[in-house]
């Protein structure tokens, strides 16, 4: 004989036995409400009327659990179906819950891991193309947003400000740091009476004194422009001899005579270069570079050596004087970047070359960066497909070199892509 007690939605029956054969005749059976009532149900009540169990285990009606003389608590199927079948199976709950049950053999696990790495091998090589491409259209991203933010620092300040591309070590055609840069105040000396005065030297150089004994020295470098008494021409400081600072060599874009001022010496004005700013740099994603083998304008090309290039842009938010190879120059016409890949050569080995060896210049899914002169805004363009076919000299691409521009001088922008 058993007590059958059913309290706030849940069967429970107490036993002294674990699992009985057969439902037995319940000696008395009770039910207690939500309000703490209990009271006695006849005993020739069918279990069709008992209530649902809670909703926490949802058990049907036919599952009631069963307490063993250890105090555990049994969880038996069919034990009391509406015509009382036999029990078919109990499931210690500890085990249905605290997951003591069956694990996995060896076999099992090795199974699931050779699927694991199936799946790997298969899915990995389709997978890397996209990611691939989306590393070149964050660094295009990257670029655009730091050349902008450059461009409106220059109009918020009134200054000119610019991006520095660094050149890699090792490797001097390709760039991944980008530096901010700003131009130092003009320098005309210590004092307002500061003069300076120039004499020709034997091999090309020219001597220069300051004869205020102004300290000059290691504020005046190489690629700054000097102009004599505030106005006319302006002369590039080409070189500083490393032995004697007081020699310079000079090239002017407007005249081919060197400058020359006996003393006394004139007033002067020293336009310094660009430097690097205290803003942070940019460091582009892993693999991902900026080509300036491939990078320039229509007519010139910023080279595999040489100075670091820097974008200057002007107060008004037009782009100003820039430094690449050779003077710093004003362009006219819209100045390229392209964002490659690092593993790309410059030339291909072999002809016609195969996919791994195109330039970056020739791969479809490189983006351009374009800077238009006069307004000085940003774009972020596709590279536009050029037949490997059509190519006739590598090392020298010429018009196939612009026709994978051809976007990007139209100023078509991809936008967020």
């Amino acid at each position: 004989m058993v007590d059958v007690y059913c309290e706030d939605r849940m069967l429970a029956v107490f036993s002294r036995r674990a699992c009985p054969a057969r439902p037995p005749a319940a000696r008395n059976i009770y039910h207690r409400g939500h309000g703490g009532t209990q009271r006695k149900v006849p005993k020739n009540k069918h279990f069709d009327n008992v209530p649902q169990l809670s909703s926490n285990r949802p058990l049907n009606r036919t599952s009631v659990y069963l307490r063993d003389l250890c105090g555990r608590f049994l969880l038996t199927k069919g034990l009391y179906s509406p015509r009382g079948a036999q029990t078919r199976s109990c499931t210690s709950l500890s085990q249905r819950e605290g997951g003591h049950g069956r694990g996995v053999t060896l076999v099992e696990l090795l199974v699931v891991i050779s699927i694991i790495m199936i799946l790997t091998v298969v899915i990995l090589p389709t997978m890397q193309p996209a990611a691939e491409s989306r590393r070149l259209r964050e660094a295009a991203r990257a670029v655009n947003v730091y050349l902008g933010a450059a461009r409106n620092r220059a109009i918020e300040t009134g200054r000119p400000c610019g991006v520095i591309f660094q050149r890699m070590t090792g490797e001097p055609r390709f760039s991944t740091i980008l530096y901010k840069a700003e131009v130092p105040p003009a320098y005309a000396g210590d004092l307002v009476e500061s003069t300076i005065s120039i004499t020709p030297t034997a091999g090309g150089w020219e001597t220069v004194a300051f004869p205020q004994n102004d300290c000059w020295s290691g504020l005046v470098q190489a690629g700054a422009v000097l102009q004599l008494n505030y106005q006319g021409h302006r002369w590039t400081i080409e070189k500083i001899d490393d032995t004697d600072n007081s020699k310079w060599e000079f090239s002017s874009l407007t005249t081919s005579d060197p400058p020359f001022v006996p003393l006394p010496g004139v007033p002067f004005q020293i336009f310094r270069t660009p430097i690097k700013s205290a803003a942070n740099p940019l460091q582009l994603p892993a693999g991902v570079v900026v080509d300036l083998s491939a990078s320039g304008t229509d007519n010139t090309v910023m080279g595999t050596s040489g100075v670091n290039p820097i974008i200057m842009f002007s107060p008004n938010g037009s782009i100003g004087r820039c430094h690449g190879s050779g003077d710093p120059q004003v362009f006219t016409e819209p100045i390229f970047f392209l964002i490659g890949q690092r593993e790309r050569p410059e030339v291909p080995s072999v002809t016609p070359p195969p996919e791994d060896e195109l330039p970056n210049w020739i791969v479809p899914t490189n983006l351009w960066i374009a800077l238009s002169p006069q307004t000085g805004l940003v774009v972020t363009t596709e590279n536009y497909y050029v037949d490997p076919a059509g190519v006739g000299d590598w090392s020298n691409p010429g018009t196939s070199l612009d026709d994978a521009r051809d976007y990007a001088r139209q100023s078509q922008s991809m936008g967020g892509r």
